[in-house]
This record gives C-alpha cells, sequence and structure tokens, in this order.
C-alpha cells in the first residue's frame, strides 16, 4: 500500500504526487488538443470543494509566497505563457 503525505503544501515531498499531477496534466492536455479553438480555456465547475460559487478563469492560484499569485487563464495554455511546454 503507498500511503504519502498529501496535504496541501507537503504532498510535493511525495513521489507518487508526482506522477500523479504529470498523468493529470497530460490527460488534460490531450483533450484540450482534439479541439484547441474550444478547450484551451475551457474551465468550469464549482470555485471550491462544496462551493456554490463557480469556477472562473480569473480564480487565483495561490503559490503560498514561494511566487506571485497568478489566474488560471495565465496556465490553461501549457506551450506560452509561464508554461512553454508540450508533450
Amino acid at each position: 500500500m503507498i500511503r504519502g503525505d498529501f496535504s496541501m503544501f507537503t504532498a510535493p515531498y511525495d513521489p507518487v504526487f508526482f506522477l500523479h499531477h504529470t498523468q493529470l496534466d497530460r490527460l488534460w492536455w490531450l483533450w484540450q488538443q482534439k479541439d484547441t479553438q474550444n478547450r484551451l480555456y475551457q474551465y468550469r465547475g464549482a470555485a471550491a470543494f462544496k462551493s456554490l460559487e463557480k469556477a472562473s478563469v480569473k480564480d487565483l492560484l495561490l503559490m503560498g509566497e514561494l511566487v506571485a499569485d497568478i489566474e488560471v487563464k495565465d496556465i490553461l495554455d501549457t506551450e506560452s505563457g509561464i508554461s512553454c511546454y508540450n508533450y
């Protein structure tokens, strides 16, 4: 059984974290590539767990004082902006 520390700021200490999130990121990218015109910036759902507020591409991603907080829209396109990678 794999057991780790998956709390918000300590999860990156667990090697399984990187396998898990890399795969999620790759699957999201594959899905986007099937229809980039409509899917590249598609982002919807609840703003937070059990929230009635809707998610927005203007939502902030809190970076825990490591770097400046960024908006979701700034990272949805992995081939431009601060990310600059593809699969």
